[in-house]
């Protein structure tokens, strides 16, 4: 879903990460909120009033966004479900669960947590709004409290939507999982709605463009309908795939022609033999002896040694131990490797036995030509996405 993103902080435990398409937003919303929103509001303030007003209403425009989010996260840790991290971006924000939620009640609970404190949030500037026009305040606080009440309230009513992936979508999900037992099932149809009301939005898009000249909206409508027919769709693929890969042993697709190198091999040998014809980032060292992992070589690690010595020693000189993440049990499950490989960023992972040796190496390439393959002859079985 995301291109490039950063974290900047961690909360309750939670990493909170902006994609780059976030700092857009920021500076569009308190262009917009200092330029139209509130000098039409309130004629009358002075030029540096907006701008404050601008930037404190982006400031609680990100708060909301990520306290709404943070509600999906603690209920979903509730119920034992990781979270990945909250991710800020264009359009919101969402909370990354590393896995389906175990039942629909799980998915409901999670799922409601958003739009109930956005909820409560809304409830609670609405009181401060009332407030300050009974008190008197200045009309720039009168003002916040006013869009931080109307921006909580358009998120439950937005979120609320059900079409997949909003909460409406997942909540419908949770309604239609709970009915028939069939997560597939209810992923579809609600995944089929969410293109749909996507398909919506940029027909709207389209009449507003070309009926009442409003480009500015029409190009946010047309923006919002295509990421919503993209996420809903990829949403009900990667559900498929979790359940395609999910109980497939790895161990069809271990290669036992790999890049697993002797730790009598010399730095030199290794340079020239392996390095050079067929460059990875990591190569495991074993001790052929045992068949145990000795640890792993990267490039960085010659660097370590001047090249003059490379000939007089092995790679046992230079090895490192290996993560534990890099490495999987030969009994694990396809969606296991997936997700390891996912969290890792990396492309492969060294698969061991129940006593620690070294049986092989399991990539992505080979599990996404099983998934080509399989998705091939699921296809035809998959209603089409509007």
């Amino acid at each position: 879903m995301f291109a490039k993103r950063i974290t900047i902080f961690r909360l309750l435990g939670f990493p909170i990460q902006v994609d780059l398409s976030w700092v857009f937003l920021v500076f569009l919303l308190g262009w917009s909120l200092s330029r139209g929103l509130f000098p039409n509001w309130y004629e009358q303030l002075a030029a540096d009033t907006y701008t404050w007003m601008g930037i404190l209403g982006t400031l609680g425009f990100v708060s909301s966004i990520l306290l709404h989010e943070l509600a999906h996260a603690v209920v979903a840790r509730s119920y034992g479900l990781s979270i990945r991290s909250i991710t800020l971006f264009i359009f919101g924000g969402v909370a990354e669960l590393e896995d389906e939620p175990p039942h629909a009640r799980a998915e409901l609970w999670v799922t409601a947590a958003g739009p109930f404190a956005s909820l409560l949030l809304a409830g609670t500037f609405y009181g401060l709004y009332l407030l300050s026009v009974q008190q008197l305040w200045p009309e720039s606080a009168e003002g916040l409290f006013r869009y931080l009440a109307w921006l909580n309230g358009l998120l439950v009513v937005f979120n609320l939507i059900p079409a997949f992936p909003l909460d409406g979508g997942r909540i419908l999900r949770a309604i239609l999982w709970a009915w028939r037992k069939d997560l597939t099932w209810a992923t579809r149809i609600a995944a089929s709605i969410g293109s749909a009301f996507g398909s919506l939005m940029i027909g709207l898009a389209i009449v507003q463009l070309i009926f009442y000249k409003q480009m500015v909206q029409a190009f946010w409508w047309f923006l919002i309908g295509v990421f919503m027919r993209n996420a809903s769709q990829s949403a009900f693929h990667r559900m498929r795939l979790r359940e395609i890969l999910r109980g497939e042993p790895i161990r069809p697709f271990v290669s036992l022609e790999d890049d697993a190198l002797p730790s009598y091999l010399s730095i030199q040998q290794f340079v020239e033999e392996h390095l050079e014809k067929e460059p990875h980032s990591l190569y495991p060292v074993l001790d052929v002896n045992s068949n145990q992992l000795v640890g792993c070589v990267r490039v960085n690690d010659l660097y370590e040694m001047p090249p003059h010595e490379w000939p007089h020693n092995t790679l046992r000189a230079i090895a490192k131990p290996c993560a534990p993440e890099l490495t999987i049990d030969i009994e694990s499950d396809a969606l296991q490797a997936v997700t390891q490989m996912n969290q890792q960023q990396s492309s492969r992972l060294m698969v061991l036995d129940q006593q620690s040796h070294y049986i092989g190496m399991i990539t992505m390439q080979d599990l996404i030509r099983f998934l080509t393959k399989k998705m091939g002859f699921d296809e035809q079985e998959e209603p089409p996405m509007f």
